[in-house]
């Protein structure tokens, strides 16, 4: 008999509840118990009790069906239902769907430790950069508090993130041309994250997995620090960038980010005697992370202090954190800061920050390229 393996992470699936269909994304794989998140027609959240059974379908696949049982639900860190599948997949389908290209369209989340690192000035004009490239990009603010990318792209949108997570709108509604190659959805500039609920969480998942099919690149620019909210737009993302400066107390701050996350992060354990699932906080999941070193001045500083980051997130946390990439200092940052206009969007200047944020941005495209390829070997 063959088991759900690490092919089905990260697929989209529907569930027939009496005749409404409630979507979710399968989060976690172990033989035969699976980890999904709350499952969301887009303006409620349901919470089947254990021993509720589904017909499972895979989204894109919808020949493909297999059955569940719920075993647990928990609500933190994120919310999620833990399942054991009952049905074996024929092996026609899966091998038919092991062969299939696995979908291009990345998720990249945008963090840092604390604010003034340049994080949301790198995210405006990452998005620039890749659109350039001819790419398809969704930047969305995932502050849900003091938003404020609308103000500097000069947007006045009606609706916000809020309603989303409110379930008042759904996610496409809120797509808006930016005039600079990207589209945009606009975070909250007043919300209280102390009160946003486990449901509410789980909307900002659903939605993201909804709007990363529209776009090659989706970019989430999360809040500084590690919110409940920021921390369900990393679980989303398949990467993330954590920005800082060299300067020790914001690669102090960025080291807290990377803890809180690794301690809050879940991780599905199974006991194979009753193949019960049990949810613990050991390890964070699988993860591209990578550092961007901002608003360098002195290059072998920067350096220095990134593999000096790297080593003590490798030695303290078993995460090795690499150099993703730098950007230096340049006072025609200031300049679009006052402008209120993105870096990128000026072309009729010479700007080593404009030079960094492109190669990073070639970065970025070279090494999903190198993944399509070796996926498909």
């Amino acid at each position: 008999m063959m088991t759900p393996t690490e092919w089905l992470e990260q697929q989209h699936i529907q569930i027939d509840d009496k005749g409404s269909i409630y979507t979710s994304r399968i989060l976690k794989v172990r033989s035969y118990t699976i980890a999904i998140s709350a499952l969301s027609d887009g303006k409620k959240t349901i919470w089947p009790k254990p021993g509720t059974l589904f017909t499972i379908k895979l989204s894109k696949e919808q020949d493909i069906t297999f059955q569940a049982e719920v075993v647990e639900k928990h609500l933190n860190p994120i919310p999620l239902l833990i399942l054991k599948v009952i049905d074996d997949l024929p092996l026609g389908q899966i091998g038919r769907l092991l062969h299939k290209p696995q979908s291009q369209n990345s998720v990249i989340a945008i963090s840092s430790g604390k604010g003034g690192t340049g994080k949301t000035f790198f995210a405006v004009n990452l998005a620039i950069a890749l659109s350039r490239k001819g790419y398809r990009v969704t930047l969305i603010d995932g502050d849900l508090g003091t938003a404020n990318i609308a103000v500097s792209l000069g947007l006045k949108p009606q609706y916000t993130l809020n309603d989303v997570i409110n379930g008042t709108k759904q996610i496409n509604s809120l797509l808006t041309a930016t005039g600079f190659g990207f589209r945009f959805i606009p975070g909250a500039e007043a919300g209280d994250l102390a009160n946003v609920s486990p449901w509410q969480l789980s909307r900002i998942q659903a939605a993201v997995s909804e709007v990363s099919e529209l776009a090659d690149y989706t970019i989430i620019d999360t809040g500084a620090g590690l919110s409940r909210a920021s921390l369900s737009f990393l679980y989303a993302a398949q990467q993330v960038l954590l920005v800082t400066t060299a300067e020790p107390p914001a690669l102090l701050d960025a080291y807290g980010v990377l803890k809180t996350f690794q301690n809050e992060s879940a991780s599905l354990t199974l006991d194979e005697q009753n193949s019960k699932a049990s949810f613990a906080t050991k390890k964070a999941p699988r993860k591209k992370w990578g550092l961007i070193v901002n608003r360098v001045s002195d290059e072998q500083y920067a350096l220095n202090a990134a593999a000096q980051f790297t080593d003590t997130s490798q030695r303290f946390l078993g995460m090795a954190i690499p150099l993703f990439g730098m950007i230096s200092e340049d006072s025609h940052i200031g300049d679009s800061y006052r402008k209120q206009v993105p870096l990128l969007s000026n072309t009729g200047i010479s700007s080593p920050a404009q030079r960094d944020i492109l190669k990073l941005a070639e970065k970025l495209t070279v090494s999903k390229s190198v993944a399509s390829g070796a996926g498909a070997s």
